[in-house]
């Protein structure tokens, strides 16, 4: 006769996925294994102080400018200079802050 098989057998078809074999035990890295002078993970190291620009608002006028760039290339030709000239601005803006901050 067959063993009658559990619902989660049932649900999976039938496979059955073998457990991956315990580690424990096995290793350098056991705790009370006297492993003090054992290299450090280059992940358990901490990351130098990154430099980041301060805050600014010119990439925003610059979003503002392509949209209405792209809003005005289908409407009028007023919105798409008022979007052209708000592009040149916020460009320009956000590269001489970045140059003298």
């Amino acid at each position: 006769m067959h063993a009658r098989r559990s619902d989660a057998e049932q649900a999976a078809g039938g496979n059955r996925i073998p457990h991956p074999p315990s580690l424990e035990g096995k290793g350098e890295h056991d705790a009370g294994a006297g492993n003090e002078d054992a290299p450090t993970s280059p992940l358990s190291t901490p990351l130098p102080a990154a430099h980041l620009p301060r805050p600014t608002y010119w990439p925003v006028v610059l979003a503002f400018g392509i949209a209405l760039l792209a809003w005005g290339i289908v409407t009028t030709l007023a919105i798409t200079l008022i979007g052209l000239a708000l592009l040149a601005l916020g460009l320009g803006g956000w590269i001489g802050e970045l140059r003298h901050g």
